[in-house]
């Protein structure tokens, strides 16, 4: 069977074929590559064998006696053609089963581009769209939708990472091992255009339309190396291997965006993901992503993307919080990079400003996790970890220029550590355990560590005055947290009881007064509270599904609630229950990864 048997996409550039899908089936699409379309080539109909006619007997013959009349056999029935919808969908399995993070599918049974089949038409509502033609020819087993498939996977793979489709494309040539660079190619297509030819060899020079072929022809025993670009082999688990690893595959260290001179209120967020594996998969490795808004109402704003959820007991700890500068402009995380041909925790330094990045720890040995900026800006806390044997390796302090590295405090034997941030008056190390133990403070001079009583999963509030210490505590690790306030670890503690079956978190001081919120949080209704050593808990009329709540400045709440699987909102209220309004949603790309948010921060610049 000839190339154009094998898919009728050949000859048409994908902003022509999405203009035509967009007229034609009025969806939200996305481009895939530009440049003019040429004259398309017609469709290949899938070839139906006719039925063949058996004629009738004329009434003379039927009634001689002497015509022995030999039985004219039964046609065999011509099977009919599986949909190209249902073809197009049992692909889509099997790429998902290869490639989890890839999303589901929705096939639109829908006219297409003139001289197409199918159109991968971009995602919506979290499912990859494709758009099949009627009684459209899939070629070889099932050729056009693993091509499609091809489409999809660049186009998500580019959104995941934020990386841009043209350093994507840029490995795919080198691993590809072709000749000159792709964008030498797309220059050659567009020529070739411009002069007027179409067919399979144009087809070929567009870089897009080749990483589709190439994704197609890995997966497909029916096209061996070479087939589909005559004279260029490859390995067929090489490409497989390549494919795999783009949702995480970034150019730099971590991707980040500038914001530019920063002025206001500010609201930070990170949230954690990886693909949502199927039973007995491990989603490995996640990556993550910080997001920022002005006060004042804006779109959402990009800040940096970067990996993590590195393997087995080893996830993402960050928390914005408790990491931006005291004068809000730096920002320092934890975040996975290549080492040693491993993955590895490093401590990286964010200019929000500018965008620029820079390595501030790294060991081949050790994770650095958990970083927590001091508020006289001087000192940085982290944890490590072994890697080999994935236990606590020591508190660590470092200054935020990158000298000074030393290690406060050695290896804890009740678990992996966890720093949880700093005293207001910058002296001590608030220290937890992952996954829940003991909450202490240890000294940022000395080493010595000031054990709380109670069973504590997360970081409590610090501030300058009295109570100066606001916490979640439970009595064991399967009791339900209770709100402690106290002076430290000496003092006896005062209990903030509340009624009922919530989980009680994230208490946090609010700036300048002895009052705090907390979050109350159930399976789906989140919410948040506030309360004070002498005043009964109040709740807030929040809206959806509260998951992390913070103080602005000013003396607002601002919260992040889960309203439904794609969308979250960052959603602004007054301490007294005033003034709620939306702030931004921030849209969650794919129904097929998993998403948490892990940290909230406000921040006013003066």
């Amino acid at each position: 069977m000839g190339p154009d048997s094998r898919t009728s996409t050949f000859g048409v550039t994908r902003a022509a074929r999405l203009v035509a899908a967009v007229a034609i089936a009025s969806l939200s699409l996305v481009s895939c590559l530009p440049g003019p379309a040429p004259t398309p080539s017609p469709s290949s109909p899938i070839a139906v064998s006719p039925t063949p006619e058996t004629p009738s007997p004329s009434p003379s013959e039927s009634a001689s006696p002497e015509v022995s009349a030999t039985p004219t056999p039964s046609p065999t029935p011509t099977p009919t053609p599986k949909p190209a919808t249902l073809i197009v969908e049992e692909a889509w399995q099997s790429v998902r089963s290869m490639y989890p993070w890839v999303p589901g599918l929705s096939v639109l049974v829908a006219r297409v581009p003139e001289g197409e089949a199918a159109y991968y038409a971009g995602i919506q509502n979290g499912l990859a769209v494709i758009l099949v033609q009627p009684n459209a020819n899939t070629g070889i087993d099932g050729w056009l939708a693993w091509h499609e498939a091809g489409h999809a996977v660049l186009d998500v793979a580019s959104r995941l990472s934020h990386t841009s489709t043209d350093d994507l494309l840029t490995a795919y040539w080198a691993l590809r091992n072709f000749p000159g660079t792709w964008q030498e190619s797309q220059r050659k297509a567009e020529a070739a255009v411009a002069a007027g030819q179409i067919g399979f060899i144009v087809h070929q020079m567009w870089p897009q339309e080749m990483f589709a072929d190439t994704f197609a022809a890995t997966h497909l025993d029916s096209f061996a190396d070479g087939t589909i670009f005559p004279g260029i082999a490859y390995d067929h688990s090489r490409m497989r291997a390549f494919y795999a690893t783009l949702p995480s595959y970034m150019t730099t260290l971590v991707v980040t965006k500038a914001l530019g001179p920063l002025q206001g209120q500010w609201t930070f967020v990170n949230r954690a993901g990886s693909y949502a594996a199927p039973f007995g998969r491990a989603p490995y490795p996640g990556r993550s992503e910080i997001w920022a808004t002005p006060v004042g109402g804006a779109i959402p704003r990009y800040v940096a993307t970067y990996l993590s959820n590195l393997g087995p007991g080893r996830p993402d700890t960050n928390d914005v919080s408790r990491q931006l500068s005291p004068d809000g402009k730096h920002l320092v995380i934890s975040a996975g990079i290549a080492l040693s041909d491993s993955l590895r925790y490093a401590l990286m330094m964010l200019d929000l400003e500018t965008g620029a990045s820079r390595l501030l720890t790294v060991d081949s040995a050790f994770d650095d996790v958990a970083p927590a900026w001091s508020p006289d800006g001087t000192r940085i806390a982290f944890s490590r970890w072994s890697v080999g044997s994935s236990v606590d390796a020591g508190l660590w302090l470092i200054t935020p220029d990158g000298s000074g590295l030393r290690r406060l405090v050695d290896t804890s034997a009740g678990g992996k550590r966890l720093v949880y941030g700093w005293t207001a008056d910058s002296r001590g190390i608030a220290t937890g355990i992952d996954g829940g133990g003991p909450y202490s403070i240890v000294d940022a001079g000395s080493g010595s560590a000031s054990l709380f009583a109670g069973y504590a999963t997360a970081a409590g509030s610090w501030r300058a005055g009295a109570p100066s210490f606001v916490g979640a505590f439970s009595d064991d690790a399967f009791a339900k947290p209770h709100i402690d306030v106290a002076d430290g670890p000496a003092v006896g503690q005062r209990i903030v009881v509340r009624s009922g079956s919530d989980t009680l978190a994230r208490p946090r001081w609010r700036p300048g007064a002895a009052e705090f919120l907390y979050l109350a949080l159930l399976p789906g209704s989140g919410s948040v509270g506030v309360a004070g050593p002498t005043e009964a808990p109040r709740a807030l009329a929040t809206k959806g599904d509260v998951v992390l709540a913070e103080w602005t400045g000013a003396g607002d709440v601002v919260y992040v609630a889960q309203d439904s699987p794609l969308s979250a909102t960052l959603r602004l209220i007054g301490a007294d229950g005033s003034s709620p309004r939306d702030l931004v949603s921030i849209p969650r790309l794919l129904l097929s990864w998993d998403e948490s948010y892990r940290g909230l921060a406000s921040f006013t610049y003066r």
